[in-house]
């Protein structure tokens, strides 16, 4: 641009030039005519027009170099303009970027704040169901060691139910003896002896049924229970890679906000 502007300043000396020597020329050729005696119009003339000529291709250069740089001045204030709508644009992208990055920070504060509290709150369900299950397993070992104390007794009073009638068969072959009203009531103590032992047999089936049942439902209860603490061991799993993928976002958020 700066050329441009510097070759009309260039054209302007040369139309000076050309004026000063055509006058000179002028002086030295008249002086010279009127010395000698051969100036005459037709050369007056003829050097006129091939000045004006000289002039007129001058002054037409000098249009086109001012066209010419006019057209680079509207294009250059055109490209500053738009440079400047371009930047203006691209502030107003960047406000409206960093406040959706604040309103991004501050929903992201609010859901690991969220997140804090359900794993505060998960870690506790998960310390009490710790503590049942610990409970549930004591009370399985405690089933466990009454049943292995009750079926013993079960088989001894099996044993007991079972041996007399033998006893009394063998001495009723060996001894024949008269009946009397002695063995009528030994007969009877026995089958009174007998009711006994079978009411006990049958309370510590009952007592072996229900404790079975029992010990039954509380390895569901601890199967349960066993689950529960899986699904919450995902889950915590599961809130600690969203904590640390927000924790990361903020990171890069914080860094490309000290970058800018």
């Amino acid at each position: 641009m700066n050329e441009n502007l510097r070759k009309p300043h260039k054209i302007l000396l040369l139309l000076e030039r050309k004026e000063s020597e055509t006058e000179v020329s002028l002086e030295v050729s008249s002086i010279c005519d009127t010395e000698c005696g051969e100036l005459t119009i037709e050369k007056l003339k003829s050097a006129l027009k091939s000045e004006r000529k000289a002039l007129n291709s001058l002054y037409d250069e000098l249009e086109e170099e001012r066209s010419a740089s006019a057209i680079a001045a509207n294009q250059t204030m055109a490209m500053i303009n738009r440079l400047q709508e371009e930047k203006a644009a691209m502030r107003m992208e960047a406000l409206q970027y960093e406040r959706m990055m604040e309103e991004r920070c501050e929903y992201d504060q609010e859901a690991l704040q969220l997140l804090n509290e359900l794993l505060i709150k998960r870690e506790k369900e998960k310390l009490e169901l710790e503590k049942e299950l610990e409970i549930y397993r004591k009370k399985v070992h405690e089933y466990e060691v009454r049943e292995t104390m009750i079926v013993p007794t079960r088989e001894s009073n099996i044993r007991s139910r079972t041996s007399p009638p033998c006893s009394n068969a063998r001495d009723s072959d060996q001894h024949e003896l008269p009946i009397d009203k002695s063995q009528y009531t030994s007969q009877e103590n026995a089958v009174y002896s007998h009711e006994e032992e079978f009411r006990s047999q049958n309370t510590s089936e009952d007592d072996v049924i229900y404790l079975e049942e029992e010990r039954l439902l509380i390895i569901e209860h601890l199967k349960m229970l066993q689950e529960k603490l899986v699904i919450l061991n995902y889950e915590e799993e599961y809130f600690d890679g969203i904590k640390s993928e927000h924790i990361g976002e903020e990171n890069a958020n914080a860094y490309q906000q000290d970058n800018k």
